[in-house]
This record gives structure tokens, sequence and C-alpha cells, in this order.
């Protein structure tokens, strides 16, 4: 089997988790997320929405670390509804198929 670089691409997330990005990094590094042909951007809860918005209408997936260093949420119960809200807002990375 076959990978190409372009697909390679496709199964990889760009990361945006510091504790200080802005508004503006996320919606720019979207947009570099986007035109780039990678296939899930990653930020910090606070954050879901507004990348959701950037990449809207793309097949970027938008995924949030939760309850470890860098999730901004350090003790989140599993029961949590903000919880079940990120994860309704962001897609699982990897889908299998069979």
């Amino acid at each position: 089997m076959s990978v190409t670089a372009e697909e390679v691409k496709g199964m990889l997330d760009v990361a945006l988790l510091t504790p200080t990005t802005t508004p503006t990094e996320v919606e720019a590094v979207a947009l570099i997320v986007r035109n780039e042909g990678y296939g899930q951007m990653c930020v910090n809860t606070a954050h879901i929405q507004r990348a959701a918005a950037a990449l809207k209408g793309s097949r970027v997936k938008v995924v949030a670390p939760v309850g470890f260093p860098l999730g901004a949420r350090p003790n989140i119960e599993s029961s949590s509804p903000r919880l079940v809200f990120i994860c309704s807002l962001a897609k699982p990375a990897f889908t299998r198929s069979r």
C-alpha cells in the first residue's frame, strides 16, 4: 500500500496549546491548517468555537485536550456537561473503516 505525502499530512494535527494563545492566533493558524491540508487543529477548550468557525466548510477537524496539562480544565468530570459539549464540537480525529 502506497501513501502519499498529502495523505500523511491529512492525518496530522497542528496543535496551538499555549496558555497565552489569542483569538487572532487561532484564526491565523486555522487558515494555515486549512490551506496546507492538515487533518486536525488542536486548541484549548476556550478556543474550540473560534477554531470551528474559522474552519467551517473545510474537512479539518477541531480537537481539544481535556483534563491534562494545557487542557485548561485540570479536574473535569467525565459526566460534566462541558465535556459533553466539547465532544459534540470536536469530532474524533481518526475513524476506522472496515
